[in-house]
């Protein structure tokens, strides 16, 4: 955590919310920032305990009192307007008695306190049911304050919806509400439209780039998002050492982070030496680690094991389909995807001209780390893209510049190893560049 913490703003998987410590300082070069900066300011203290309190406070929304004339036949349903009755009488029949103008009295709720509180709440309901609806659906932890039974994201709905006071103020976003109004209203004596003017104008300065580095870092600090597995956690601790090794010497404005929410992630680009770099977290990217029956040519084999074992498979998914109903194999003997994958392209047509492949153990187990190696050296060897290995000549798989590994482990008795285009780093210890 104290070395890659700072770098932690984009995680929006599977963790807690947690108090940032007070010496990081959160990456803020991310695409997609405002974002995340909307999923973090729903994440706010005040902005829950805003939410939080709103059933109570809903009860007693301000209003105003309007009145306006009316002409009337026969019927008075207000208080008589003298002057103007004699006037209309004269105007048109001064005979007639039945004739009146009464001053219609009438109570609305279309008051700017309550146009700034719908606006607040229009913004939140669109950050919960858009940004955080996804994280929702999987349950993760630190989101569960809005979807816990009689959750904040019930009360956003309720309030904003079917709050008979509030239907009627007209539906306004935040951005459509004069920046005066919102001001004026933050001086009110009552705390809900107070507080609520308060986090409208901190929610309007994200949205208008306004947010200083300092107010955008104290935001993701105050709101961090922990992984909840160490295992995560040891995954990301060598993601970021490796975009570290590998943009030494880069400005820090020349790399672009990505949030980490999917299965697939993009977790960071850059440019640099006229190559384009990606990192993906857990992905194939468009490359395929994978190996069919179908794709092996059998008269290549002989009469060994590989032939047989072959023919096993092939025949086993028919056989199984027919006796049992079920397919026991989906003709694929092999598949497999790197904890982290590098694809390095030209910047001048795009074509790939290296891949860097790593997995990741955190284990003291000999046998996971020699599991681990094992797998990487298959990725090495098996990937392939558009149909063709990228290492052609097997004999040259781990020693050709075109393929290159790293395996990552948990503290051993020894240091770096390098074997051709392998490096097996411990923790504690530095990668070396290539």
């Amino acid at each position: 955590m104290n070395e890659i913490g700072g770098y932690l703003s984009t995680f929006l998987q599977f963790g807690n919310l947690d108090p940032f410590l007070a010496d990081m300082e959160p990456e803020i070069n991310i695409s997609g920032i405002d974002r995340i900066l909307r999923i973090h300011f729903a994440l706010r203290k005040d902005v829950l305990e805003f939410v939080r309190q709103l059933p109570d406070r809903v009860k007693r929304l301000k209003s105003r009192v309007d009145m306006s004339p009316e002409e009337s036949k026969n019927m008075i349903r207000g208080k008589i307007d003298w002057n103007r009755t004699i006037k209309a009488r004269y105007s048109e029949n001064p005979e007639d008695s039945s004739h009146y103008v009464i001053t219609r009295i009438e109570r609305s709720f279309h008051t700017r306190e309550n146009e700034v509180l719908k606006a607040l709440l229009s913004d939140l309901h669109s950050i919960v049911f858009n940004e955080l609806r996804p994280v929702m659906d999987s349950g993760h932890p630190w989101v569960s304050q809005w979807i816990e039974d009689r959750g904040l994201g019930s009360i956003i709905t309720e309030t904003y919806f079917r709050n008979p006071y509030l239907r009627q103020v007209p539906e306004l976003k935040g951005s459509m509400v004069k920046e005066r109004t919102i001001l004026d209203t933050r001086k009110s004596r009552i705390p809900l439209y107070r507080e609520g003017a308060t986090l409208l104008l901190s929610y309007r300065k994200i949205m208008h780039h306004d947010l200083d580095p300092t107010e955008a870092m104290e935001l993701l600090r105050s709101t961090f998002i922990r992984p909840e597995k160490t295992e995560t956690l040891f995954q990301l601790y060598w993601i970021f050492r490796l975009i570290r090794t590998m943009t030494a010497g880069l400005d820090r404005d020349e790399l672009t982070f990505h949030p980490i929410e999917g299965e697939d992630n993009l977790i960071a680009g850059w440019e640099a030496r006229s190559s384009v770099f990606k990192l993906y977290y857990g992905s194939t990217g468009d490359l395929d680690f994978s190996e069919k029956v179908a794709h092996i040519p059998m008269e290549d084999l002989g009469d060994g094991f590989l032939r047989r074992e072959l023919e096993v498979l092939r025949h086993s998914s028919t056989l199984c389909l027919e006796c049992f109903g079920i397919r026991d194999s989906t003709g694929t003997i092999w598949s497999g995807t790197p904890d982290i994958l590098v694809e390095e392209t030209s910047a001048i047509d795009g074509s790939l001209r290296r891949i860097h492949v790593a997995m990741v153990k955190y284990s003291n187990s000999r046998s996971v780390k020699m599991q681990g190696l094992r797998e990487l050296m298959e990725s090495m060897a098996l990937v392939k893209r558009d149909g063709t290995y990228l290492v052609r000549d097997p004999s040259d798989l781990f020693g050709a510049d075109s393929v290159r590994g790293w395996l990552f482990t948990d503290r051993t008795d020894h240091g770096v190893i390098e074997h051709g285009n392998i490096r097996v780093v411990p923790y504690g210890n530095d990668i070396p560049p290539f």
